[in-house]
């Protein structure tokens, strides 16, 4: 069976690049990473997986959740009290300081679709954005790729 995938297409998130937020590698780390706990039953059901030789680390977990999430400041999934943020900003931001200041290859996806955060023209200068694309042979799990 061939997987089957919809031509991508932008959505626009209406968060400048001059945003005034600025993250080290470490607060990144720790929120990606975070986002995987608060979502997982267990934390066995998170992986981690560096691979030196190409320079990347995937971050994966067994839930997943709607895109819509990753779309607005406020919208978030998370619930219970051992769930840290709750507002929605961490991932928009992760996506912001990646591209803008690290200028590195995000890629992250949940169940049937996949995202690419990038920067996107615009008239006030470059605003955060993302390539969608949905997939058919979707796997049940979320992961960011870097």
């Amino acid at each position: 069976m061939t997987s089957s995938v919809a031509e991508p297409r932008v959505v626009r998130l209406a968060i400048l690049e001059s945003y005034g937020v600025e993250w080290s590698w470490t607060t990144f780390a720790r929120d990606v990473v975070q986002n995987f706990f608060d979502a997982a039953a267990d934390f066995d059901d998170v992986t981690i997986d560096v691979d030196e030789a190409k320079g990347t680390v995937r971050v994966a977990g067994r839930a997943t959740f709607a895109l819509d999430y990753l779309r607005y400041i406020g919208a978030t999934s998370k619930q219970g009290q051992r769930a840290a943020g709750g507002f929605g900003e961490g991932f928009k931001i992760c996506a912001l300081v990646l591209v803008r200041d690290y200028r590195v290859d995000v890629r992250a996806g949940s169940g049937a679709w996949a995202i690419r955060p990038m920067l996107l023209p615009m008239k006030l200068g470059r605003e955060v954005g993302y390539e969608l694309t949905r997939r058919d042979d979707a796997p049940s799990e979320s992961w960011v790729s870097i």
